[in-house]
């Protein structure tokens, strides 16, 4: 017979990541963290531009719309990006 026991203890987490998407939680709410979303776009951008030195421009784009977009905008559409996230996803 199995031990059903509830003595675990849950320890406290500032941040959740759940399907890719980081959840940091502040003073009232839970919001977005868009600051590895950005890392990994620009990560991805050098890793392509490093790597395709004397390819033409239009390649260059392709490539980086082609790897990078899609990191900026996976879950976009379910999220709630305050002003300042959407500046810092814009930039990239």
């Amino acid at each position: 017979m199995m031990d059903c026991r509830w003595d675990k203890t849950l320890s406290w987490s500032h941040t959740l990541k759940y399907l890719g998407v980081v959840f940091k939680s502040a003073r009232n709410t839970v919001v977005t963290d868009v600051d590895e979303t950005v890392r990994k776009c620009y990560a991805s951008a050098n890793a392509i531009l490093s790597h395709v030195k004397y390819a033409s421009e239009m390649s260059k784009l392709f490539l980086v719309e082609t790897f990078c977009i899609p990191v900026l905008s996976y879950s976009c559409e379910s999220l709630n990006f305050s002003r300042k996230q959407l500046s810092q996803l814009n930039v990239c």
